[in-house]
């Protein structure tokens, strides 16, 4: 049996192909979408560097859609509930950032995840965002950030202050995050 070597070349031919799909993917979207009024309106406004018009004819429709969604699935939806689906991506950079700084890279994603759906079943439900350690697999869950019910909490809220251009909340809270950083089980 023989046994071949993956060259530096094999990698980059391969992420190279997985650029193109995505690349294609996002091509197809715009080409079924492109011969629309909301399209043309948009393309219009980018070409004169008109950032409202370009909010309204596309940007803007799609977040009334959904806020529409939010509404009918969740009637009385508040606020919160808004912000974390409309800037879902804004929230999860941010948690994955300093859980990487704070953890390291390993699982860094499943536990964005974990913190993103404990935001949202606290928002559902107002069950405390908390996290069960004594189950079989834990590699999924933070262990030194975002543990703390209040302090995760306050976070979410200053990123919604961030996003409409209010710092101050946000570095009062990131600062009390990091305070309550727990220290690592290996003790460094």
């Amino acid at each position: 049996m023989s046994e071949e070597k993956i060259g530096e070349q094999d990698i980059q031919d391969v992420l190279g192909s997985m650029l193109q799909m995505a690349q294609d993917e996002t091509l197809g979207a715009y080409a079924a979408f492109a011969a629309t009024p909301a399209a043309q309106a948009a393309v219009t406004a980018l070409r004169a560097g008109d950032f409202d018009r370009f909010y309204f004819a596309l940007q803007y429709p799609a977040g009334q859609a959904i806020d529409g969604l939010l509404a009918t699935e969740f009637p009385g939806a508040a606020e919160d509930m808004r912000f974390l689906f409309r800037n879902g991506q804004f929230i999860q950079y941010h948690i994955e950032r300093l859980i990487n700084r704070y953890e390291g890279g390993a699982c860094c994603v499943d536990k964005t995840r974990s913190v993103m759906r404990a935001i949202f079943r606290y928002l559902q439900t107002e069950q405390k965002i908390a996290f069960d350690y004594q189950q079989e697999f834990t590699f999924h869950l933070p262990k030194r950030i975002f543990t703390v019910h209040q302090l995760t909490w306050d976070y979410f809220k200053s990123l919604q202050s961030l996003y409409y251009g209010h710092a101050e909340p946000y570095l009062n809270a990131l600062f009390a995050l990091q305070n309550g950083v727990k220290k690592p089980e290996n003790g460094q």
